[in-house]
């Protein structure tokens, strides 16, 4: 757990100027799990995990290429795509450890000026048996809150354009699909 902190507040100082990078904070916050929440009517299998969604009366669903789109009545969209292996190998050429993979994944991109980016960024994450669930609260430029599905090397990329909230509600209450 320490070694997962000091690794995400490394890549905070690594991402940024001296005077920014001082002021970053990361905190992991393990979930318990909880019922679904009364609004979660729809149940989807996201890689390994069955999320239980609310029901913001769903518009669209669309498949493009390898990514899943859902787009509800209230505007809150979700993507779904599992990063490809040639993705996964590019990306962690160095080191293939679970932990690396989300930190580079969740880490605060250091193209965004200091001036537009609270660097206060919340992990959550949860572990079902082999599989663990990250999520990360801080909303990235597009608006969008990032949960990794990640299981033996595979990693599921979800991004919600919903509420704290609701995201928070879907991590706690996701379970292993049978």
């Amino acid at each position: 757990m320490h070694l997962v902190r000091l690794a995400l507040m490394a890549a905070c100082v690594l991402s940024g100027s001296p005077a920014f990078a001082d002021a970053c904070t990361t905190q992991m916050i393990e979930l318990d799990s909880q019922s679904p929440p009364n609004d979660a009517v729809l149940m989807g299998r996201f890689g390994p995990a069955t999320l239980f969604l609310p029901d913001h009366s769903l518009k669209t669903v669309a498949h493009v290429n390898d990514m899943l789109i859902m787009k509800y009545k209230n505007g809150d969209v979700l993507t779904h795509r599992e990063l490809s292996r040639t993705t996964i190998e590019t990306l962690f050429e160095n080191d293939t450890s679970k932990t690396e993979k989300a930190r580079t994944l969740l880490q605060a991109r250091s193209d965004i000026p200091a001036s537009k980016l609270s660097c206060e960024v919340k992990i959550y994450w949860r572990e079902l048996e082999d599989t663990t669930l990250y999520l990360r609260l801080q909303k990235n430029t597009a608006g969008y809150r990032t949960m990794l599905i990640v299981k033996s090397g595979n990693i599921d990329y979800l991004d919600f354009n919903f509420s704290k909230k609701a995201v928070t509600a879907i991590i706690k209450s996701a379970k292993l699909s049978q």
